[in-house]
């Protein structure tokens, strides 16, 4: 499909989908509550505030202008059973954790989807800002020392398996953007050999390390406190939400790099059959031409990549350079979103000869 097409459906589902949510938690609404009108109301801007009553006998004063928060604890606290609020204290009461509702209540929601979803979900909480979290996947008990920002990072891929295109199994991977060790650990459990975990954030780095050990997967994870981009040397990026982008956000970072060519060459040392994972904020308009350009790109089998769109030509060119290289290009799924991207992609790449 023409790439400029691709954005058009795109913004076309976008609007669809916001539609679609919107109507969705209006239903939720009148499903939850005894005065449905009035927490519409309040959603709408009709009124600054209210007084609403569930269904199970919980009442909440909620606000418009912190109406986001107030959805989410409304919603949690529907299953009274496993959610209490007393005062301004959020209780996930089977893990025996406490949040407070005037800024954690984003994090709480994230836990408790986490306690919904997961297998044998579970989350200790170490200090102010740091929480160990473990479930079941596979058949596998794993645990993660994270950030508190970071708990709402596993539904992605343990539950709704958005990189499950990218059939891993005996291959080596290059996970680019691996984070505090998410993926590379659900690239392992989904079979792949080996992974080369790539991260540039120190911060989230240290984490990555840590979780390695945690997990004794140091003979199988090799990690690279690197920036993927055109060049090998230094480079500057930005600090984003929680993560390091190539678009001016804010504080500057200076990061060592390191291309993707060397990424392949190296990765073909533990096998011949390479996968790319890759999520890296910006990069791929750096680190996918380059790839193409010294042919390294043939040498893999299949990419799965987040596109960061910050211009439209810009994306379309990348596009339009992947087809003409050989490479057939599926969008998997996109949305729009606030600054500093347009839109973000996340598309599946594979030689034109394979499925």
């Amino acid at each position: 499909m023409n790439p400029r097409m691709i954005l058009i459906i795109c913004d076309l589902k976008t609007i669809f989908k916001v539609l679609r949510r919107k109507l969705y938690n209006m239903a939720i609404l009148f499903k939850i509550l005894k005065n449905p009108w009035t927490a519409l109301m309040v959603y709408l801007g009709l009124r600054k505030g209210g007084l609403v009553y569930l269904k199970n006998g919980i009442s909440l004063f909620v606000s418009h202008n912190n109406w986001n928060d107030d959805f989410l604890l409304l919603k949690m606290l529907i299953d009274h059973s496993n959610v209490d609020l007393k005062e301004d204290t959020i209780f996930i009461k089977p893990l025996n954790l406490s949040f407070n509702r005037i800024n954690e209540v984003e994090w709480a929601h994230q836990i408790y989807g986490n306690l919904k979803e997961l297998t044998n979900f579970t989350a200790i909480r170490l200090n102010t800002n740091e929480l160990i979290v473990g479930f079941n996947y596979n058949g596998h008990d794993i645990k993660f020392i994270i950030p508190i920002e970071y708990s709402g990072s596993f539904l992605e891929s343990y539950k709704y398996n958005i990189y499950l295109p990218l059939n891993v199994r005996d291959t080596v991977v290059i996970d680019v953007g691996a984070s505090f060790g998410d993926t590379p650990m659900y690239f392992l459990l989904n079979g792949a050999k080996y992974v080369i975990a790539v991260e540039p954030y120190e911060f989230i780095f240290k984490y990555l390390m840590k979780n390695i050990e945690l997990n004794n997967v140091r003979d199988r994870i090799l990690p690279l406190n690197k920036a993927v981009w055109s060049r090998t040397g230094m480079s500057t990026l930005y600090e984003g939400w929680f993560t390091l982008t190539a678009y001016k956000t804010g504080k500057q970072i200076t990061v060592s790099t390191i291309t993707l060519s060397e990424l392949i060459s190296y990765a073909l040392k533990f096998g011949d059959n390479v996968k790319i994972k890759l999520d890296c904020e910006g990069c791929e308009y750096e680190a996918i031409p380059e790839a193409l350009n010294s042919g390294a790109l043939n040498n893999v089998e299949e990419i799965i990549m987040e596109v960061h769109e910050n211009n439209s030509v810009n994306t379309i060119n990348l596009l339009n350079m992947l087809n003409s290289h050989g490479f057939k290009v599926r969008i998997i799924n996109c949305i729009r979103q606030n600054k500093p991207y347009k839109r973000v992609y996340l598309v599946r790449v594979t030689k034109e000869d394979k499925q």
